[in-house]
């Protein structure tokens, strides 16, 4: 293996152990087995509740808070600055330990939620594009905001992100300032609601995704850069 793959691989096991270690992540766990669990019983009750989105739904949360840790400020931060490779490197290798996590997650609840083939893979697929997306804007915001408040940005994205704009917009219809820029963050960000539309025959939003990916991995980078060079800043005599 080249030394560019044995450094991508080490950035991807440190980022999965990072993860697996967190209790919040064991947290999101139970509550993504939860929709889950109540996507199976609707499904064998005939009720009506939508298979494919309690999959979106659970593979976003629990992305959401494990994207918030391996970029984290302190230790995971300063161990990324050490890193003796390429810019993108690190966030990628940290994005591919998250959804090492999560993919699994995903393969395996599909089937169980009733998503065979020929209509299981592509809502798999789908769903997976998403988690990466919503991981590398996590993974981005982590070193700015802090974990706690990336996790908790992302979880939201993830629970009430499937609210299609419009009704967005017809909900905050007395508040116009507030509505505006809702709409606006709900056409740009990589929300829920894309991936049911990608799934209903309009493969622009999962284009969007897939730009997702790269915008916060390139963030996520730009981010470490910044904070390093605020660390880097000498103490002011008298402050």
């Amino acid at each position: 293996m080249s030394r560019l793959g044995l450094v991508l691989k080490a950035e991807m096991i440190f980022g999965l152990l990072v993860v697996v270690r967190h209790r919040a992540v064991r947290l999101a766990g139970l509550l993504a087995l939860a929709i889950l669990a109540l996507g199976v019983a609707d499904r064998a009750e005939g009720g009506g509740f939508a298979t494919a989105q309690a999959l979106i739904m659970a593979g976003g949360i629990v992305t959401a808070v494990a994207a918030s840790r391996p970029l984290a400020p302190g230790a995971t931060v300063w161990a990324a600055r050490r890193v003796a490779a390429g810019w993108w490197l690190v966030p990628a290798g940290r994005l591919a330990g998250v959804l090492a996590l999560v993919l699994p997650i995903l393969a395996v609840s599909t089937p169980a939620l009733g998503l065979h083939a020929p209509a299981g893979p592509p809502v798999a697929l789908a769903a997976a594009v998403f988690a990466a997306a919503l991981g590398a804007l996590v993974l981005a915001l982590s070193p700015v905001v802090g974990a706690s408040a990336a996790a908790t940005l992302g979880f939201l994205a993830a629970f009430l992100g499937g609210v299609p704009p419009s009704t967005v917009a017809d909900m905050l219809a007395p508040w116009s300032v507030f509505q505006k820029a809702a709409v606006v963050l709900w056409n740009v960000l990589p929300l829920p609601w894309r991936v049911t539309r990608w799934l209903g025959g309009s493969p622009g939003h999962g284009v969007v995704l897939l730009a997702w990916i790269v915008l916060g991995g390139g963030a996520a980078a730009l981010a470490l850069a910044r904070t390093h060079r605020l660390d880097a800043v000498p103490p002011v005599e008298g402050r």
